[in-house]
């Protein structure tokens, strides 16, 4: 496991993540973090959990969220994020725009990143405020 922790922080250090693969681990954590938040919320469903963390997930929404926190970001997250906007993508998922999918892939990337550099902090200063505000939104409805 060392080897495995040693190859990471120096291609972490040397910035030689794709942005595809920072966005790929991104989407996974940024998933764990909205099921989290979305558990503390009391009297909650499974379904509905399940529901929540669909929708919060969802590139529509990514892109939305990134919208919200973009002014909130230093030049060195903006230029993740422009990263993994720009990133060359295939096709995205039926029924989501190109351009809300390239937002989400930017989104996901700089989660990546910032979960890398051991920055939890910082991913749920960004986010903390966002997610719980969509979450309370649904219970609303």
């Amino acid at each position: 496991m060392k080897a495995f922790e040693k190859t990471i922080e120096q291609k972490t250090k040397t910035g030689q993540f794709s942005p595809q693969s920072l966005a790929y681990l991104g989407d996974a954590v940024y998933e764990l973090y909205v099921r989290l938040q979305s558990t503390a919320t009391p009297y909650n469903s499974v379904s509905n959990l399940h529901e929540n963390t669909v929708r919060l997930v969802s590139a529509p929404t990514q892109a939305v969220l990134l919208d919200k926190i973009y002014p909130k970001l230093t030049k060195e997250e903006q230029a993740i994020v422009r990263r993994g906007k720009n990133a060359k993508v295939h096709q995205p998922p039926k029924g989501v725009r190109y351009y809300e999918y390239r937002l989400a892939t930017g989104f996901e990337a700089l989660v990546g990143y910032l979960y890398l550099k051991e920055r939890e902090d910082r991913i749920e200063e960004l986010l903390i405020n966002e997610v719980n505000r969509e979450l309370s939104n649904e219970e609303c409805k």
